[in-house]
């Protein structure tokens, strides 16, 4: 069985067209030269874990009313959470997607109706200070005759990181982004 070191391709295209002369041993003086320069930089393993995604419980249900006092309003509830990460080490950035499912409970009508819930994520550091927060739109449309439907709603959060290690320390809270008095809405269920 025949072993061949890993030549650069210039040194085996000469290798294999001249094989009598001298090239092979240029060649082999090149390949710690060749082996460092892959080499160069040193790769550790390093394990990237997505930062906690926490849904904030009084955040989790948003009780709004119509704008006539007669109607009764909608009820949004976040169900289901699910996120992932992708890491952008060239940049030292990592993006956060997080997929919520909500639930609305909608008074019957014979019309259509387009709704919109807002929603925020904000990024917790490590010594408990929010350094960044978005709040987005989450539209729905709900059909003639719908008391409840469940519908999806992806969010990204994107942020900077000085170590890959130092991921994890941040946690990432969510929910319905709230005035005072749907906060208040909420806490009592009306």
């Amino acid at each position: 069985m025949r072993y061949r070191l890993p030549l650069s391709a210039a040194c085996l295209r000469l290798v294999t067209r001249i094989r009598r002369n001298c090239v092979i041993a240029p060649c082999l003086l090149m390949l710690p030269l060749l082996l460092h320069a892959c080499a160069g930089e040193e790769f550790l393993p390093v394990e990237a874990t997505c930062p906690d995604l926490l849904l904030v419980a009084e955040a989790s249900r948003l009780v709004t009313h119509a704008e006539q006092d007669d109607e009764a309003g909608y009820v949004a509830s976040i169900g289901g959470l699910r996120w992932s990460c992708s890491f952008m080490p060239e940049s030292h950035r990592v993006r956060l997607t997080a997929h919520l499912d909500i639930l609305v409970t909608a008074p019957r009508r014979d019309v259509p109706q387009d709704v919109s819930f807002p929603l925020f994520v904000a990024l917790e550091d490590r010594e408990g200070r929010i350094i960044s927060k978005k709040v987005v739109e989450s539209p729905v449309r709900i059909l003639p005759g719908s008391e409840e439907i469940v519908y999806s709603q992806t969010i990204e959060q994107e942020f900077g990181y000085a170590r890959m290690t130092d991921v994890a320390a941040h946690t990432v809270y969510t929910g319905f982004q709230m005035s005072p008095e749907d906060l208040a809405r909420s806490r009592t269920g009306s």
